[in-house]
């Protein structure tokens, strides 16, 4: 198991930094969080004795995420011990001092930790794979400082618009970037849900018309329920019932919604067999994410808690809950996490068009609710997807 020493700065653990250990964790990392002074009770000694902690851990083996001050915290003390380590990601990392009007503790800290020519210099030698983060719109460390620390310690310059400075009071929750640099992962399986991962047909026959039945409507008969998977919040509104206004059956949906989610979670759905196993060996390789039409990311959520599987997962987009479209939903995934190559897996016609447009290639499940369609890929259980991915790259050199 590989471990990952997260480093944070002056105001504490920042939200990202909850991020990284979720998904990093997800991919059997062993992420390490120390919680060090802050503030005014910031001290290099202070630092230091909570490295002293995990000095174990300072090897060849580790990778070291630091945000802000806590980097130059984290080159000092590697200097001083002489460990070697293996990859370093900095985050708005900085070598030299600088001055904020008005923030009298921060000055006087980072005068603390202004490095010295041995210092960058061991951390060029110390550390293998260097990469530094930072932003255009750091409100804290001028943009110049933040561009010397890549050459002073001879790191990736990898500069990020309108990311901030990352810390605690930034709001940033998310920063993929981190993850691919670590995982060296950059290809990725995006699911479709329903008649993908999960059949959930029963249940919402049974929550479709519990509503129903409430407001005296006509019963929406199964075949009505099969053929509105994959399809979006409008599309299966005016499917269920075409006989009222929009505006009022929308209001429906956000109720059979809430229904269906409180069955689902006291009941479960129906996971396709062997999903965990396949799954397990898939992320190995691969990053997963899930992208589905449903107007409601909580319906998402119970699955991956009702099936266990949330830690197999990356990431999840409701697409019609953001007003996007399905395909609209692939690409945003694609871009966030800047994957270089991604496959869409899904059941039905709509899934398939999603894929094209997205310009991502497909895999039909054969066993969920479409027809079957006129793909060159295609599986007829879930058991069968590691196989044809496999096909699927040695085929032509695909995009996948």
């Amino acid at each position: 198991m590989k471990n990952v020493l997260l480093i944070h700065g002056f105001n504490g653990i920042p939200k990202i930094f909850e991020y990284f250990k979720e998904n990093l964790e997800k991919l059997n990392y062993n992420v390490i969080m120390p919680e060090f002074p802050v503030r005014e009770e910031i001290t290099i000694e202070g630092y230091f004795d909570i490295f002293n902690k995990y000095k174990d851990y300072f090897n060849e083996n580790l990778i070291v995420v630091a945000h802000s001050i806590g980097n130059p915290m984290f080159i000092k003390y590697i200097s001083k011990n002489q460990f070697k380590i293996g990859k370093y990601i900095s985050l708005a990392g900085f070598s030299k001092d600088f001055y904020n009007e008005g923030k009298d503790v921060l000055n006087e800290k980072v005068k603390l930790t202004i490095l010295t020519d041995d210092e960058k210099n061991d951390a060029k030698k110390l550390i293998g794979e260097k990469y530094s983060i930072y932003s255009d719109s750091d409100h804290l460390v001028p943009f110049k400082l933040l561009e010397q620390y890549c050459k002073d310690i001879n790191s990736v310059s990898i500069p990020m618009k309108d990311i901030g400075h990352m810390g605690k009071k930034s709001g940033l929750e998310k920063l993929p970037k981190v993850i691919e640099l670590i995982t060296n992962k950059k290809d990725a399986i995006i699911f479709d849900l329903d008649g993908t991962l999960w059949e959930v047909t029963d249940e919402t026959y049974k929550s479709v018309n519990e509503v129903a039945k409430k407001y005296n409507l006509k019963e929406v008969d199964m075949n009505t329920i099969h053929s509105v998977f994959g399809l979006n919040k409008i599309e299966v509104a005016k499917l269920y019932f075409p006989y009222l206004e929009l505006e009022k059956s929308m209001e429906l949906m956000d109720e059979i919604s809430a229904v269906s989610i409180r069955n689902i979670k006291e009941h479960g759905g129906n996971v396709y067999t062997n999903l965990e196993n396949i799954l397990k060996k898939l992320t190995d390789k691969y990053q997963l994410f899930i992208v589905s039409n449903t107007g409601y990311k909580e319906y998402i959520e119970a699955f991956l808690i009702t099936s266990g599987l949330a830690k197999y997962f990356i990431d999840y987009i409701a697409a019609s809950q953001l007003n996007i479209s399905k395909a609209d939903g692939i690409k945003k995934i694609i871009l966030d996490y800047n994957i270089e190559k991604a496959v869409y897996v899904g059941d039905t016609k709509k899934d398939m068009e999603a894929s094209m447009k997205a310009n991502t290639p497909f895999i039909q499940a054969r066993y969920g609710y479409g027809d079957n369609l006129e793909t060159k890929y295609y599986i007829n259980s879930i058991e069968e997807l590691p196989k044809v991915i496999e096909l699927m790259n040695e085929n032509n050199n695909e995009k996948y």
